[in-house]
C-alpha cells in the first residue's frame, strides 16, 4: 500500500492578499461582491461571480486580454449569464454567474461585471491555469469565519501568488441561516479586496463543503447558491495542468461517505492513475488531532475513503475541522 498522508491546515497559516481593492457601487444594482470559481476546465474557462443589491437587467462579463479602464464597449469580448436569487432571503439579492469560454491557457484576462443600465465593477484581472507541465503553487485550509485577523491572513496567502485557493470547508460560519447573510458579506468582502497577488491577479477559489455550511433541514443554501462549482452534487474534482488533481469531498454533510460518492471517488482515482499528484480536501478528519479518534466522520471517513486512497496511492490528503495544525508522518495500511 502507498503511503496516505493527512494534513490539517487551520486558518492561522493561511490565504493572504497584497491589495484591497474596493468596488464602490453607484447604486443597489452595481455589483458588490465579485469573485473567481470554476465548473469545467480550469486552463480553459473561468466563472465570474458576482452579486447585486437590486436587480440587474442582465447577467455580463466584458473581458479582454488587454486592460481596458473599465469601459465596456472597449472589451473585445463578452458574455452573458445566469442569476437567481435565495428564496426567502430579506435583502432581495440576486446572484450572478456568468462562465468565460473558449481562454487561453495560462493567460491573463481583464473584466468588468455588471450590466450598462447599473453600471460595472471595477476592471480586475485573473490568470487561467497552464495546461502543460509548468510548476503550480495553490495555498489550501479551512475554518476560516470572519474578523480582523481574516484580511491579514488572506494577505499573507496572497502574497505566495498562488495560482488558487482552496477552502475545505467552514467559510463564514454562518451555520447556513438566511439571517446570517451578513458573516457571507464580510467574507466576501475580504476575499474580494485582500485575495489579489502581487501582480493584482484576483485569486480564484475552490471550495469544499464543512459542517458550518449546513444545518438540520437545510441543503446548504448559500453554499450552493452564491458559489458556481457543481450544481448536481456536493463533491467534485479539478484538474490543474497535467500533474494535478485534486478531490473535494463531502464528509458527510450533504452526502455519506459511501455509496455514491466512495464509487465516484473509486472511479476518478481510478481513470486519474497517471497523473502524478493527487490531493483530496475534506473537512472532516480521519485522523483528528483534536477530537476523538472514535468520532462517527472520522470512522466514516477510514472506512469509506481510506482503502480507497491506498488503494490508488493518493498523494496527500487536506484535513481540517479541528482548528490545529497536523502534519503527519506516513500512514500505511490503517483502515480500520
Amino acid at each position: 500500500m502507498k503511503a496516505h498522508i493527512s494534513m490539517q491546515f487551520n486558518l492561522k497559516i493561511l490565504f493572504a492578499g497584497i491589495l484591497c481593492l474596493f468596488a464602490v457601487g453607484k447604486s443597489g444594482a452595481t455589483p458588490r461582491h465579485v469573485y473567481l470559481t470554476w465548473q469545467h476546465d480550469t486552463s480553459g474557462t473561468m466563472t465570474v461571480n458576482y452579486q447585486t443589491m437590486g436587480e440587474a437587467g442582465e447577467s455580463m462579463v466584458y473581458f479582454d486580454t488587454k486592460p481596458r479602464r473599465g469601459e465596456a464597449a472597449s472589451y473585445r469580448y463578452q458574455a452573458v449569464g445566469t442569476h437567481h436569487q435565495i428564496e426567502g432571503l430579506e435583502d432581495g439579492r440576486w446572484i450572478h454567474w456568468v462562465e468565460l469560454t473558449g481562454l487561453k491557457a495560462g493567460s491573463t484576462y481583464y473584466f468588468v461585471a455588471g450590466d450598462a443600465r447599473n453600471g460595472f465593477s471595477e476592471e480586475r484581472k485573473f490568470a487561467t491555469v497552464p495546461d502543460g507541465q509548468q510548476k503550480l503553487r495553490f495555498a489550501v485550509g479551512g475554518d476560516m469565519g470572519t474578523g480582523p485577523a481574516l484580511d491579514v491572513l488572506l494577505r499573507e496567502a496572497a502574497l505566495r501568488e498562488p495560482n488558487f485557493a482552496v477552502v475545505g470547508g467552514d467559510i463564514a460560519y454562518a451555520g447556513d441561516r438566511l439571517t446570517n447573510y451578513f458573516r457571507w458579506d464580510s467574507w466576501l468582502d475580504s476575499w474580494e479586496r485582500c485575495m489579489v497577488t502581487p501582480k493584482q491577479l484576483t485569486i480564484p477559489m475552490v471550495l469544499a463543503i464543512g459542517n458550518h455550511e449546513v444545518r438540520e433541514g437545510t441543503n446548504a443554501v448559500f453554499y450552493r447558491q452564491f458559489f458556481a462549482q457543481q450544481p448536481d452534487r456536493s463533491y467534485y474534482s479539478r484538474k490543474f495542468g497535467k500533474n494535478l488533481v485534486i478531490y473535494l469531498l463531502d464528509s458527510g454533510h450533504l452526502t455519506p461517505h459511501g455509496g455514491a460518492q466512495a464509487e465516484w471517488l473509486d472511479g476518478e482515482l481510478a481513470a486519474d492513475a497517471t497523473i502524478p499528484q493527487r490531493f483530496a480536501v475534506y473537512h472532516v478528519g480521519m485522523y483528528p488531532a483534536y477530537r476523538s479518534f472514535d468520532g462517527a466522520g472520522a470512522v466514516a471517513g477510514r472506512n469509506a475513503w481510506l482503502p480507497i486512497f491506498d488503494r490508488h496511492h493518493l498523494t496527500a490528503a487536506f484535513e481540517h475541522h479541528d482548528h490545529v495544525f497536523k502534519r503527519t508522518k506516513l500512514l500505511r495500511g490503517q483502515s480500520g
